[in-house]
């Protein structure tokens, strides 16, 4: 629903679908008129036209908490894609494995963690994890998002940092489960870019159905 600017001023732009952004009129554009262009260098880059008609080069900042505002006429509600594919009577969303549409991964590789599942208070929480799972050590991806209930929003977790694994225990220690993903692309690939450096991304596109 909102867009964040990268411009030098990293003044915020408001894209709008029925009137809703509260930036000023220089700040203010609209869906229709978002581009997204292919860089030389591979990135992609987001850009839209102000109502004076200045270019200005965006990012996105997503809200979801106003995402079901953002159109009057078709309400948006979010549905994780593992969410839609499993069931309570089928598979939970843990054991669906990656799913890929070409270069697109549309369902991340999904684990789960409890402090039961570790054979005693110091294991490193990895090695519980590829018990847990059934799989060797190494096929488990070094970077994972990571969601406990304490969060509003994922973390990115390094394996190979001790401060990770030390985020974990003490997570696991108060009880928590750990809801883990891959982390697709890695930091190595990531192609949203901005003068900042490079961030991590997701494509959410909106589906409607009629009757």
């Amino acid at each position: 629903h909102s867009f964040i600017s990268v411009g030098p001023d990293l003044g915020a732009v408001g894209l709008e679908l029925s009137g809703l952004a509260k930036e000023p009129p220089s700040r203010r554009a609209t869906f229709v008129d978002l581009a997204v262009h292919l860089a030389a260098d591979g990135s992609l880059r987001f850009t839209v036209p102000a109502h004076d008609g200045t270019l200005l080069a965006v990012a996105p900042l997503t809200r979801t908490a106003r995402l079901a505002l953002a159109s009057p006429v078709f309400p948006l509600h979010l549905q994780d894609f593992g969410d839609l594919l499993a069931g309570p009577d089928w598979r939970p969303k843990t054991a669906l494995p990656r799913l890929a549409i070409g270069p697109l991964v549309v369902h991340r590789r999904r684990y789960q963690l409890t402090a039961s599942d570790l054979l005693h208070p110091d294991e490193p929480p990895l090695q519980a994890l590829a018990r847990r799972h059934g799989l060797p050590l190494a096929a488990l991806p070094r970077f994972m998002f990571v969601r406990v209930a304490s969060e509003p929003k994922p973390i990115l977790l390094d394996w190979d940092s001790a401060l990770a694994t030390q985020l974990a225990h003490w997570s696991l220690a108060r009880g928590e489960t750990l809801e883990l993903s891959e982390m697709l692309p890695g930091p190595d690939a990531l192609w949203l870019r901005s003068p900042e450096g490079h961030h991590t991304a997701e494509l959410r596109t909106v589906l409607t159905a009629t009757s």
